[in-house]
């Protein structure tokens, strides 16, 4: 595809300024300020700093004299759960794992809150591994499988990488990550089903009081998530959750 990224160069996007590390057909791995490396879809890039770039001619742009006929606040805007704007929200992630691997998180992030641990999902993240490209970490709620349908760990998602190779000397580094119960898992291969999404977390904790996850509402549509959500994951309207412990 045609782009303006070259090897070497700095460009920004909703998280900040990075340097390109490298380049292939259609990803990118890029270095933020901070050292944190992410391995993105050029197309997704491409079209953030597209975006960033128009917004800044526009903001020089002189601004029009305002109406003076009054108008309806919030007019022509989506309005969510109490009344946010559903462009202007901040979004969460939600999804489910088993509940002994949840467990395991909680206790090695009590020990280290700041320890990344990777996690591997059978769906395709596209949503999330966007929004995290343009916004960075935000909250994700995890409910466990085969549980009371109900929230009890949240955490920060930290980085998505969609459709790991083995070749790909990334994917070896958050594998790394893995719990010690998941750390002979791979991409799955073993099992016939290829992992489409790794997702590595951080600050993981169980909450004092749980939350049905029925209460969280999901982006797409504006509707509560269904009590019978399986493995895959959803953009949500982020949570006043409890207290953790």
């Amino acid at each position: 595809m045609t782009h303006c990224f070259q090897v070497g160069g700095r460009y920004r996007n909703r998280r900040g300024e990075y340097e390109v590390v490298s380049i292939d057909d259609s990803n990118m791995v890029i270095r933020y300020s901070d050292g944190s490396i992410l391995e993105s879809p050029i197309v997704d890039q491409d079209r953030i700093w597209r975006n960033i770039q128009r917004e800044e001619l526009r903001d020089r742009l002189p601004k029009p004299k305002p109406k003076q006929r009054g108008a309806s606040p919030g007019l022509g805007r989506k309005a969510g759960p109490a009344g946010i704007a559903a462009k202007d929200a901040d979004l969460a992630v939600f999804t489910r794992n088993h509940g002994h691997y949840l467990r395991e998180a909680a206790e090695v992030c009590a020990q280290d809150k700041s320890r990344k641990i990777l996690f591997r999902a059978r769906s395709k993240w596209s949503s999330a591994d966007r929004y995290i490209a343009e916004r960075g970490p935000t909250e994700i709620y995890m409910s466990p499988v085969g549980g009371k349908g109900r929230v009890e760990y949240v955490a920060s998602l930290c980085e998505v990488m969609l459709d790991p190779s083995k070749t790909q000397p990334r994917v070896q580094e958050l594998l790394s990550l893995s719990l010690e119960s998941t750390r002979e898992e791979g991409l799955w291969d073993q099992y016939g089903k290829p992992v489409k999404t790794l997702y590595v977390i951080s600050d993981c904790r169980k909450l004092d009081t749980p939350f049905p996850m029925t209460d969280l509402v999901k982006i797409n549509g504006n509707k509560p998530i269904e009590d019978n959500f399986g493995y895959s994951y959803c953009l949500v309207h982020r949570h006043s959750f409890a207290s953790p412990s």
